[in-house]
């Protein structure tokens, strides 16, 4: 993946969907913008 960055760390314990579902969906996010949608 050209675009990958890492690691990424969230806080949170077991269930990480669960405890930080905004952090992550915040990353993810910030992933995604940086991506050239256009390139094939």
């Amino acid at each position: 993946m050209p675009h990958a960055d890492g690691p990424e760390l969230v806080t949170g314990r077991h269930f990480l969907q669960e405890d930080s579902g905004a952090e992550i969906v915040e990353k993810i996010n910030r992933f995604l913008d940086r991506i050239d949608w256009r390139r094939p």
